[in-house]
Formats: C-alpha cells, structure tokens, sequence
C-alpha cells in the first residue's frame, strides 16, 4: 500500500513539472512585457514632455523677443522726447516729487500696486508699492543750481503724455521708465515714493550705461530698485 501512494505521489509530481515550468515560463513572459510596455511607456512620456518643453521654450522665446522689441521701441520714442523737451523752454508747472508720494498726498489720485508687487508680504504686512499711473514724479533735482533744477524738473515733467502713451497697459512694456539729466535731475514713472535722500541717477548703472552707448540701446541685467 505504502508502494502504490509513493508511485502515485511520484506521478503526481511528475506530471506537475510540465506544469510549474510552463507558467513560470509564462511568468517570466508576462514581466518582460510588462518591463518592455512600462519602458515604451516611459518612453513615450518623455517624448511627449520634450515636445511639450520645445513648445513652450519656443513661445516663450517668441513672447520674450516681442516684450524687448516693445520695450526697445518705448525707449526710443522716450528718448526722442526726453531730448526734444529738454531743448525747448519750460512752461512753468507744478511737478511733484517722490516725497509728496511718502506724504500720501491725496491730490495725487488713486495709487495702485505696481505690477509684481502685489504679493510681497512680509508677516501682515503688505510690501508691494503703491503708484500712480496718472503721474510721474521727480527723484532728485540734480546738484546743480536751483533754478537750473527746476527749468529741467518742469522740462522732464512735460514727458507725461509721452509716458502715457508707451504704457500698453501696468507694467507693459516696462514697469518702470526712469530718465535724467547729466546734471542729476530725474523723473521716474508711474510716480512713486521710496526712494533714499541721497539716490542720484547718474550713478545708476542705468545712466552710466546710457551715457556710454552713443544713443543707442543697452540691456542690462536686474539689479534691485533703489526704492
């Protein structure tokens, strides 16, 4: 008895292996295919993010090469006008001055949050700067004498209609356009406050840059904004 249950299990056993083989055989099928598809797959998706990243690093290529023509195209019709005005005679005005924007001057209409600005906080508190797109104001009357700073001072305040008309919109083409004199006296728009009691223009890698081009335009990297 005990012969015949060890044949069987022995035939048992044997007629198993066929068995086991083929579906580890099959097994081993199934995980290559699916490395092969999770390979294809991953493939595939790669393919799919670089076309993707052409795509954008092409439209933004095209998006960054018309923000520089619009904002080489601002600084010249700037330029054109800044010189014009400051070779015919003033026509006495009053200007305002960054520090009647410190005082909040309430004649100096609705202030905004100069674009880019508006989510810099610090705790509860809001750091974004306010500005007014309705008026450019004066950072600094230069070192030269009084009556020469005001003539200049009411000269570069007549830039305003120029000013308003290469704002496409806040903050386009540029937030922020800043001239002056090689005596020092300066105008910034859209008027704001901020700026320290011994800020001169010509210091300004801006100006020194301009001064040094020929009339031609210069791009330089950021820097921080004196204000």
């Amino acid at each position: 008895m005990k012969l015949r249950v060890k044949i069987l299990f022995l035939l048992l056993v044997v007629s198993a292996l066929p068995v086991l083989f083929s579906g580890f055989l099959s097994f081993l099928s199934i995980q290559d295919l699916g490395l092969k598809l999770a390979s294809e797959t991953r493939v595939a998706l790669l393919n799919s993010a670089q076309k993707r990243l052409n795509e954008v690093v092409i439209d933004s290529s095209s998006r960054i090469t018309s923000s520089i023509q619009n904002i080489d195209m601002a600084v010249r019709v700037l330029q054109e006008n800044a010189l014009s005005v400051l070779e015919h005679p003033f026509k006495k005005t009053s200007v305002i001055t960054t520090d009647e924007f410190d005082l909040n001057n309430q004649s100096l209409g609705d202030l905004v949050l100069l674009p880019g600005t508006e989510s810099a906080f610090e705790g509860d508190a809001q750091t974004g700067q306010f500005v007014s797109y309705q008026f450019p104001a004066i950072t600094s009357f230069g070192s030269s004498n009084a009556s020469t700073s005001r003539a200049q001072a009411q000269q570069l305040w007549s830039l305003l209609p120029t000013f308003s008309s290469i704002t496409i919109s806040p903050g386009l083409p540029a937030m922020r356009y800043f001239v002056a004199t090689k005596e020092g006296v300066g105008i910034t728009y859209p008027g704001h406050g901020g700026m320290p009691e011994d800020y001169d223009p010509t210091q300004r890698k801006w100006f020194v840059e301009g001064m040094a081009s020929a009339g031609g335009v210069s791009h330089l990297p950021p820097s921080v904004d004196a204000s």
